[in-house]
């Protein structure tokens, strides 16, 4: 990723205004987004609801569970058109094997009910952190915004309830004057199942799909926009784009003006160590200001003197400054009463039980409830063999398309034009030396470490672009490059460029010294 290509105005903001940043990327891309979308819902809604027609209860429950893999791609779209990459809705779509299987177990098992799920996502995706750099990493990020990432995952689950609520309510107004729905009529009816009852369960999916595929892209917008907004904020990624537009600034003045700069004298008799000679002229006032501090310093200086050269008032004034003053912060946090609610959940079971147990038929009663008991594992049955299925259609699927001798063809089809500028490097072969390697051992004698090995990995990566013909973009960061040379590239080929990415980071990132050997071997 490069700062210099973001297309959004790069500034510390709050919390809430991030949120409305991220509010405003959904609207200059909802079209695009909206068609993703699209794509991705309606053969999931098909495949699903064919797969749930005997329990369509367990729709909505899937899609719910689902949406993860639906922001993976919109997170895809959004983080490479805010670094300037002309991404297209098809170009998305071809990355729908690594969106899908990468880390996909984590994502709906232990991370699926993360509440900050919406920033932490792009660490996942976009950085290729794992374990406990990734644990380390959302700690870090989440400083700062963690608190409206949560509220922004309660705003969308609150916006998903009110929409369902107000399909229902929408509902009774087809219903005659004076009449209602009874609960324990509609359960009995729903119980009884057909065609009617599964039809209608399946209606209610699809609404509440309808209603993912207008949220899920502002909820991913917002969260993306608070990941952006913090790492802006600790990595200082404004001042690095403030001191390079004054750098080039600098230099376009530079080119502009000529220097007016005057030859040094050839004058023998001036003495390079000579110190210049400086002339006071003044008046008579400044001569009598000076006469009067005289004056001062004879009479009071001593003790002045005495003042300042005594420690403990030294330090007193040093402790009553701004900056050595304990600061406290005081809020207030509601705490519900010990047991209350408690008391009152159990109070409201018993007055459940003591209604069902005092009607006259005890016995449908327990029955009802084993059968209540026997529809979750029936229900959680159901799940597991659509998950089960899901994965294994989307398997084959890969596989065929693997497989496939259209496959390379459809690669050569969509072959775009190779990037030119790569984490802020060029990588095009006219931007190299024609004696690469002894360039970069001239410069690392001359102690140029860093230049010598950026020399290296630009050629690396020239020669993997060009002849290798890898998938880089512009926007893939050293981590997302080594993860494609490993994955396309030779296996001698990915072992020399591991070394080098590795190499590489040392001397960029923590300024690490690398051995001469090393470089040595890499050349």
């Amino acid at each position: 990723m490069n700062v210099r290509d973001l297309t959004i105005v790069l500034r510390p903001r709050k919390g809430w205004e991030a949120v409305d940043l991220g509010t405003a990327l959904s609207k200059r891309y909802f079209r695009d987004l909206f068609r993703i979308g699209f794509m991705a819902f309606m053969p999931v809604f098909l495949v699903l609801a064919l797969c749930c027609w005997k329990l369509p209860l367990l729709l909505p429950v899937l899609i719910w569970w689902l949406k993860p893999l639906l922001d993976r791609f919109y997170l895809f779209y959004l983080s490479r058109r805010i670094f300037g990459q002309q991404v297209t809705v098809k170009e998305t779509w071809r990355e729908w094997r690594r969106l899908l299987f990468r880390g996909t177990i984590g994502l709906l098992t232990w991370r699926r009910f993360a509440p900050s799920r919406s920033m932490t996502m792009a660490i996942s995706d976009l950085e290729n952190l794992v374990g406990a750099a990734r644990s380390q990493r959302i700690g870090v990020l989440l400083r700062m915004h963690g608190g409206e990432a949560v509220l922004v995952t309660l705003g969308g689950l609150v916006l998903e309830l009110i929409g369902l609520l107000s399909l229902l309510f929408f509902s009774q107004l087809f219903m005659p004057q004076g009449q209602g729905p009874e609960w324990d009529g509609m359960v009995l009816w729903f119980g009884q199942g057909g065609v009617g009852q599964t039809v209608l369960m399946l209606f209610f999916g699809l609404s509440y799909g309808l209603l993912v595929f207008l949220l899920e892209p502002f909820y991913l917008a917002h969260g993306f926009s608070l990941y952006l907004n913090s790492r802006t904020s600790q990595e200082g990624w404004d001042i690095e784009l403030r001191f390079r537009e004054l750098a080039s600034r600098v230099a376009k003045t530079r080119l502009q003006s000529p220097a007016s700069v005057e030859p040094p004298s050839s004058d023998p008799s001036l003495n390079q160590e000579q110190k210049p000679n400086f002339q006071f002229v003044g008046s008579k006032q400044s001569l009598a200001l000076f006469l009067t501090m005289g004056l001062a310093l004879l009479t009071g200086g001593s003790e002045l003197l005495a003042q300042e050269l005594d420690p403990q008032l030294v330090v007193e004034r040093v402790l009553q400054h701004e900056d050595f003053t304990n600061h406290v912060e005081k809020y207030k946090e509601w705490v519900p009463n010990e047991g209350s609610w408690m008391e009152r959940w159990r109070q409201w079971l018993k007055d459940r039980e003591g209604r069902n147990g005092s009607g006259s038929n005890g016995a449908r009663t327990s029955s009802g409830s084993g059968g209540a008991f026997n529809g979750v594992f029936q229900l959680l049955a159901y799940m597991a063999l659509a998950l089960l299925a899901l994965v294994l259609v989307v398997l084959m699927v890969n596989l065929f398309r693997n497989r496939s001798p259209l496959a390379s063809e459809r690669q050569k089809k969509f072959k775009r034009p190779p990037p030119r500028v790569i984490m802020g490097m060029e990588v095009t072969p006219e931007s190299l030396p024609d004696d690469l390697l002894g360039k970069a051992r001239h410069l690392w004698s001359q102690g140029e470490h860093r230049l010598a090995m950026s020399l290296l990995y630009r050629g690396a990566l020239s020669h993997l672009i060009t002849e290798q013909e890898l998938g880089i973009e512009s926007s893939d960061t050293e981590s997302e490059c080594l993860a494609q040379v490993e994955a396309a590239a030779p296996k001698i080929l990915a072992g020399y460029f591991q070394l080098l990415s590795s190499q590489w980071m040392k001397v960029a990132y923590s300024n690490e010294l690398v051995q001469t050997d090393a470089f040595e071997r890499l050349c």
